[in-house]
């Protein structure tokens, strides 16, 4: 027999979970840096299902193995590793640190909305996005500035 509740229920959590991971990738998305909203999206998909597998574990089958935790610390693990594909080195600057973050952070989203805590989850992607256009911000006025400057001692040399 089918759980139509089970099947509305999940259902609302992975599209929360896709939605919350868009909201984050969107500053990476507009500035073309790698892991963009589909990589986020499917990172916050797989984290929820992974999480709400390992819940459903716990719950419909009495084995006093099953434990929930252990899949959600593999999920991290996981995305570690996946977040340490992004990082690079170009002309002595690391790249990349924001990506890895930002994946890590929308798995985590995700777990929360796989665990009921969707209001974590939300919360958590507005403060993420905030402190991603922030960052940008800050970058752009600093960078900016620095090219001024350059620019100026460029136009002072140039004269003499």
């Amino acid at each position: 027999m089918i759980n139509w509740n089970y099947i509305i229920n999940s259902s609302i959590k992975l599209t929360l979970s896709m939605f919350f991971s868009l909201i984050i990738s969107v500053e990476r998305e507009l500035h073309s840096h790698p892991g963009g909203m589909c990589t986020h999206m499917l990172v916050g998909f797989g984290s929820c299902l992974y999480t709400m597998v390992s819940i459903n574990l716990k719950d419909n089958h009495n084995v006093s193995s099953a434990d929930p935790a252990r899949i959600c610390a593999q999920i991290v693990s996981g995305m570690g590793f996946l977040g340490s594909a992004t990082i690079f080195k170009s002309n002595n600057y690391v790249k990349g640190i924001n990506t890895a973050a930002n994946l890590w952070i929308s798995a985590a989203i995700s777990m929360a909305i796989g665990a009921d805590l969707w209001e974590l989850g939300l919360i958590t992607s507005l403060f993420t996005f905030l402190i991603l256009i922030i960052n940008n911000r800050y970058k752009y006025h600093i960078y900016n500035k620095k090219e001024d400057f350059n620019d100026e001692i460029n136009t002072i040399s140039s004269n003499l």
